[in-house]
């Protein structure tokens, strides 16, 4: 496995981290996929490329809101290599690069994407490591590749704090409240996504946080630039009182976000 004995030997011991390769084509070359998660449960840093990753290994509501912002806007390439986000909001993509550096010691880079039939530019943040892919992919099952059947993380279930911070990340990314509330003819909460089953698990976790919410509704249409049917799935809040409880109890970090969930609650009155 091109590891000298020295160095095998700082590894077992603690001494030195091990390097991502070594520990996966260890795990490989012995068929022990069981090993390699008991390896990622015990260390807490690893190597890739002579660069520390460092691993989190207490729940936080930034790792929650990480995470759930990763469930819409982010991504996790299917080589195993990259995590990325994508956002049009550069104060927004700045911040989870600053959440990544925080939380994994790991630098991101920010690049301006112009995507086919838009106008306004849109922001991405790289990171490529494949501890980091990994370390979403096992622990939270977040899906490489295509996103699809998304599930909330049990882990995150364990309080109401967390679970209100998965809620705000997945709400930051494919969430929807009205651009203009002083002018809005009726006040609005949407979260939309694709998974049926996630949606409905969304809906859960809020009834826990005591929010509550209309029916999941089934929205079909086309997909942009294509005569494809698009099918997805929105949870919707339309009760006053059950917004400024949403809005209350959900921290919301997207700037833009934040700042219209200001201005709703300010034309409710006290």
């Amino acid at each position: 496995m091109k590891v000298d004995a020295g160095s095998y030997r700082r590894f077992i011991r603690g001494e030195k981290p091990p390097t991502t390769k070594f520990v996966i084509e260890f795990c490989k070359k012995f068929g022990d996929n069981l090993l390699l998660d008991a390896i990622y449960a015990s260390q807490k840093t690893f190597t890739a490329r002579r660069l520390r990753v460092i691993l989190p290994t207490i729940l936080t509501p930034k790792l929650a809101y990480y995470t759930g912002y990763l469930y819409g806007d982010g991504y996790l390439t299917s080589d195993e290599k990259r995590v990325g986000f994508t956002d049009e909001d550069l104060e927004q993509i700045e911040y989870i690069k600053e959440l990544t550096k925080e939380m994994f010691g790991w630098n991101g880079i920010i690049r301006e994407t112009h995507a086919a039939g838009q106008q306004k530019p849109c922001y991405e943040v790289c990171v490529t490591s494949t501890v980091i892919n990994y370390y979403f992919h096992r622990v939270f099952g977040m899906p490489r590749g295509v996103k699809k059947d998304l599930h909330f993380p049990a882990l995150f279930l364990r309080s109401n704090e967390l679970k209100a911070a998965f809620i705000a990340g997945a709400f930051d990314s494919d969430g929807t409240l009205p651009k203009h509330p002083e002018k809005a003819v009726q006040l609005f909460i949407d979260i939309t996504y694709k998974d049926q089953a996630f949606i409905e698990e969304i809906r859960e976790a809020l009834s826990t946080l005591g929010i509550s919410t209309l029916e999941p509704y089934c929205r079909r249409g086309k997909k942009p630039f294509s005569q494809e049917e698009s099918i997805v799935w929105e949870l919707r809040i339309r009760r006053k009182a059950e917004i400024r409880n949403f809005l209350e109890k959900i921290p919301i970090a997207h700037p833009n976000k934040k700042e219209r969930a200001i201005r709703i609650l300010s034309t409710m009155g006290p």
